[in-house]
C-alpha cells in the first residue's frame, strides 16, 4: 500500500505478490521516473504452510445437504471458493472432493485434471497417478493453498429431546 491515510488505514494498492514465486509486481508507478525501487518498510510472515489437499470434521453432524461451503487463498494470490452440491461433491475448476452428511467428514484436493502428457517433467507428475478409461490421459495438478487460509461454513442439525410431559405422552 501506498499513500495510507492515518485515520481510515485506506491506501492505493501499490502492486501484488506471487507468493509461489516470491516476486512482486509494481502496479503503482510515475511515467518517466528513474528505474530505482527503494524499500522503505515490509511486512512478512515466515512458515506460512502451502497444501494442496484437506481432511476435516465438521464440528457437528449431521450437515445440511448443500450448505457446505469452503474457500481458501492459493499460492499464486486471488481466493478460491466451492460450495458442495446436494448429493455431497465438490466439483470446481479449482477444487474437487466429498462431504459425507452423516458424519461431517470432509475431503478436499486443491486443483484439476489436465492432459498428463507434456507434464512429465513436472515435480507433481506420477506415471501411476494417470487416468485410464474414459478419462484417460490425464492427471490431477495440485494448486497448493496456503493452510492457515482455509475456512468454511456449514449448517448442521441438532435435535432436542422432549420430555413426555411436554409431548402430553403419558
Amino acid at each position: 500500500m501506498t499513500d495510507i491515510n492515518a485515520n481510515t488505514g485506506a491506501g492505493t494498492q501499490a502492486g501484488t505478490i506471487d507468493y509461489a514465486s516470491g516476486r512482486a509486481l509494481l502496479t503503482v508507478w510515475q511515467p518517466g521516473s528513474v528505474n530505482a525501487v527503494s524499500m522503505l518498510s515490509l511486512l512478512t510472515e515466515l512458515g506460512s504452510q502451502p497444501v494442496d489437499e484437506v481432511t476435516f470434521r465438521v464440528p457437528a453432524a449431521p450437515v445440511r445437504p448443500g450448505s457446505l461451503q469452503i474457500r481458501a487463498t492459493p499460492l499464486t494470490g486471488g481466493q478460491i471458493s466451492a460450495t458442495a452440491n446436494a448429493d455431497g461433491t465438490i466439483t470446481t475448476s479449482t477444487m474437487l472432493g466429498s462431504i459425507d452428511y452423516q458424519t461431517g467428514v470432509v475431503r478436499v484436493r486443491f486443483g484439476h485434471f489436465v492432459t498428463a502428457q507434456g507434464n512429465e517433467n513436472q515435480v507433481w507428475y506420477n506415471a501411476d497417478a494417470v487416468l485410464i478409461g474414459p478419462n484417460g490421459g490425464q492427471i490431477f495438478k495440485p494448486l497448493p493453498v496456503l493452510a492457515d487460509t482455509i475456512r468454511f461454513n456449514a449448517v448442521a442439525y441438532t435435535y432436542l429431546p422432549l420430555s413426555a410431559d411436554v409431548l402430553g405422552l403419558d
